[in-house]
């Protein structure tokens, strides 16, 4: 019985480490300054400027690709996602710990019916003698 339990530890401490380096690898994706996903550097590092018709370099828009995040916003994005991270982790241990209950409950009622069950069949070699 403690074996299946160190078991069933082992496999939740596994799955929450799991769920951890998930959410990490999540936020550093976010987090990454490359917004293309290319692993190419070949360009990244060159600035791009736009020309008008006059042949003079002006800035580019706010909505262009590589205009700055607002650090505000990038941060309350990764808030959300922590504080919605966190709700399903509750989520799933409480559902985790409702189904140990049912579980034990049930691993209890199988032990009640065998031990009628001996005392049942007790009762019937008696009977047979």
């Amino acid at each position: 019985m403690r074996d299946e339990e160190a078991d069933k530890q082992y496999h939740l401490r596994e799955a929450e480490d799991k769920e951890a380096a998930d959410f990490i690898s999540q936020l550093v994706q976010q987090n990454s300054n490359d917004s293309s996903g290319s692993s190419s550097t070949k360009n990244s590092n060159k600035r791009k400027a736009i020309g008008n018709s006059e042949g003079h370099t002006v800035k580019k828009p706010n909505g262009s690709r590589n205009a700055k995040q607002n650090a505000i916003s990038s941060e309350n994005k990764q808030t959300d996602f922590v504080v919605e991270y966190l709700k399903k982790t509750r989520e799933n241990k409480i559902v985790a710990r409702q189904a140990q209950i049912r579980i034990n409950n049930l691993k209890k009622v199988l032990l009640t019916l065998k031990s009628e069950e001996s005392t049942m069949a007790n009762a019937l070699k008696r009977e047979n003698r």
